[in-house]
C-alpha cells in the first residue's frame, strides 16, 4: 500500500512549514560530514604538554566583558585594537563605551589577556598584543582560540575527555571539577565559560535539557588528544577511577560525584543515603543502609571483634540548595536511632551545616556533623593511607562540627612506618653486591644507615628495626633472608613491591 500527500496536506505544509532532514542533519551537529579536524598546526602544537605544564594550568578563567557566549570575538576587538602599544587610557575609554564596564573592570580584563599571553606590558601604562595574538582572527578561529585556553586553563579539553565517555549535565560537570581536577570550589560560572568555549570551536552540542555531547568533529579530536597527553596523563584518565572492592563494584570518583550531586536532590533522599552507605564500605567499615521510618538511614560498625568494635548511626540529610539547617534536623529522633540501634556515635552527613543555633544542639544531644566536603577528603586520604577503624573513632567521637585532622598524627605514623619498612628493603638491596659485606647487614648497622634520614621522623631505634627485619624475613613474606651473621635481600625492591601487591589483591573483596 502506498500513500501520497493530498491538497489539503500541501496547503497545511505551507501554512505551518517543514524543515527538510539534510537542514535538519546540520541543525543537530554541522561537523558530522567533517574528514579532519580544521584547528591550525600552532594550535594543535599547543595541546602537546607535559605533566609540569598540566600541573601549572589555573582553575579561574578570569573576568571577560560582554558575557561569555562570544568571548573570542570580544577579545578579537581587544587584540585588533593593540596590535600597536597603546596606552591604558585609551583601551579603558574603549571599554567604557563599548561595554559600558568601569576601569577597574578594564585591569581585570587585561590581566586575563595577559595570563593569556595574548598582551604584554611595554611599559607601565602600554600594552601591545604578542606574537600568539597576533596570529588571530585565523581559519579556524574557535579551535586555535579554545587551544589556547586549553593550553593555561584546567579542565577545558578534559571536558571532552569525559564526555567521551558519556554526556553530562552542568552540574555534573561542576561537580567532576572539584572531585577529579582540584577545583577549589563547586563553581559553576567557570563550567559554563568552558562550555561556551568549546561549543563555539564546535566540538560539543546540547544533547538535551542542560546536557552536552560530543559532535562529530569533538569525537574525532578526542583521538587526536590522547596522542598527545604525557604518559602520565594518560595513566591518570585510564585510572583516575578507581576500583573499590565492594559489592557493587562502585569507582571512587564516580561515588564521589555521587555524593556530591545527591546530596542537592532533596526529592531523592534515598539516592544519598545510599551513596553514603557504599562511602563508608571504602573507609573500611561495614556499611548498612536501612532507611524507613523508625530507623537511622545507615549503620556502620568497625570490622574487628565485638569487644573492641564500635557503630555509628548516620543520619542523612539533602538540601537542594545552601546547607542544612537546624530546622531540618530532629535531634531527639537521631538520639533515639541511637538508643534503636545500641549505637555508640550519632552522625548527621550533609552538603554543608548552616547557624550557630545548629552546631549548638548538635553538641548538646552528642551529635557530630560532617559535610560532604571532608567526607571527601577522608575518602581521598584514606586511598592514599588507609587508616584503622580505631582511628576513624577520633572522628566520630567529637560533637558538633567534624575536625578531619585529628587524625593526621595517625596517619603521619603509617607514612613513617611506611619510610621506614622501604628504608630497612632498600639498605639490605643496596649492599646486596658488597664484596665486603656479602650483603649481610646487621640491625645496629642498618640502623645507622638510617638514623639520619629526614622522611623517617622519629628516629628509628634497634627494636623497630627488629620488628620490621623478623616481619619481612618471615615465610608468608619472604623478601629477605635471615643467618646467624646477619638479614640478606633475597630479591629486587620491585620483586618486594610484587609480593604485596600479590597479598593486597588476594586481601581485597569483590
Amino acid at each position: 500500500m502506498k500513500y501520497s500527500i493530498t491538497d489539503l496536506g500541501k496547503s497545511f505544509l505551507s501554512v505551518v512549514g517543514y524543515v527538510k532532514s539534510e537542514e535538519l542533519k546540520r541543525y543537530i551537529d554541522q561537523t558530522l560530514d567533517e574528514r579532519e579536524v580544521p584547528i591550525s598546526a600552532w594550535a594543535l602544537e599547543m595541546c602537546k604538554m607535559n605533566e609540569e605544564d598540566l600541573r601549572n594550568r589555573k582553575t579561574g578563567m578570569g573576568y571577560y566583558p560582554s558575557g561569555i557566549q562570544d568571548i573570542h570575538n570580544t577579545i578579537l576587538d581587544y587584540l585588533l585594537m593593540m596590535d600597536n602599544p597603546t596606552d591604558f587610557s585609551t583601551i579603558a575609554e574603549y571599554s567604557s563605551v563599548t561595554y559600558g564596564i568601569s576601569e577597574q573592570s578594564t585591569r581585570a580584563f587585561i590581566s586575563s589577556l595577559i595570563n593569556l599571553d595574548f598582551i604584554e606590558r611595554k611599559t607601565k601604562t602600554l600594552y601591545q598584543t604578542t606574537e600568539l595574538g597576533k596570529k588571530f582572527p585565523t581559519k579556524n578561529f574557535e579551535i586555535d582560540f579554545a587551544s589556547c585556553i586549553n593550553n593555561k586553563f584546567s579542565f577545558v579539553y578534559d571536558i571532552l575527555l569525559e564526555l567521551q565517555k558519556k554526556e553530562l549535565s552542568v552540574k555534573q560537570l561542576t561537580v567532576m571539577a572539584k572531585v577529579a581536577y582540584d577545583f577549589p570550589s563547586e563553581n559553576s560560572t567557570e563550567i559554563h565559560k568552558r562550555l561556551h568555549v568549546l561549543k563555539n570551536a564546535k566540538l560539543i552540542q546540547e544533547t538535551g535539557v542542560n546536557l552536552f555531547g560530543l559532535t562529530n568533529r569533538g569525537r574525532s579530536f578526542c583521538k587526536i588528544l590522547i596522542t598527545y597527553l604525557p604518559n602520565e596523563k594518560l595513566e591518570i584518565i585510564e585510572s583516575k577511577i578507581i576500583e573499590v572492592g565492594d559489592n557493587n563494584g562502585s569507582k571512587i570518583n564516580e561515588l564521589l560525584n555521587e555524593i556530591r550531586i545527591s546530596s542537592r536532590e532533596s526529592s531523592n533522599p534515598n539516592r544519598f543515603e545510599e551513596s553514603l552507605a557504599r562511602a563508608f564500605k571504602v573507609l573500611g567499615f561495614k556499611s548498612e543502609w536501612l532507611g524507613g521510618a523508625g530507623k537511622t538511614d545507615i549503620l556502620i560498625q568497625a570490622p574487628t571483634s565485638p569487644k573492641f568494635a564500635y557503630t555509628v548511626a548516620i543520619d542523612a540529610k539533602t538540601t537542594y540548595s545552601g546547607g542544612v539547617t537546624e530546622g531540618q534536623i530532629n535531634f531527639d529522633t537521631i538520639v533515639e536511632h541511637r538508643k534503636k540501634h545500641k549505637a555508640d556515635f550519632s552522625l548527621v552527613v550533609g552538603r554543608e551545616f548552616q547557624g550557630e543555633r545548629l552546631i549548638e544542639r548538635a553538641i548538646k544531644h552528642n551529635v557530630a556533623l560532617l559535610d560532604v566536603e571532608k567526607l571527601e577528603y577522608l575518602i581521598k586520604m584514606h586511598l592514599e593511607v588507609p587508616l584503622k577503624s580505631d582511628s576513624y573513632r577520633k572522628v566520630f567521637s567529637q560533637k558538633g562540627i567534624i575536625d578531619v585532622h585529628v587524625i593526621d598524627e595517625d596517619r603521619s605514623k603509617i607514612v613513617r612506618d611506611g619510610n621506614l619498612l622501604k628504608g630497612i628493603m632498600q639498605c639490605l638491596f643496596e649492599e646486596s653486591s658488597d664484596p665486603l659485606t656479602e650483603g649481610i647487614m646487621r640491625p645496629r648497622e642498618i640502623y645507622l644507615l638510617l638514623k639520619n634520614q629526614i622522611n623517617i621522623n622519629p628516629t628509628p631505634n634497634i627494636e623497630e628495626i627488629k620488628q620490621i627485619l623478623e616481619f619481612l624475613s618471615s615465610p608468608l613474606i619472604g623478601c629477605i633472608g635471615a643467618t646467624k651473621e646477619g638479614y640478606y635481600a633475597l630479591g629486587s625492591l620491585m620483586d618486594a613491591a610484587q609480593k604485596f601487591d600479590f597479598y593486597l589483591k588476594a586481601c581485597t573483596e569483590y
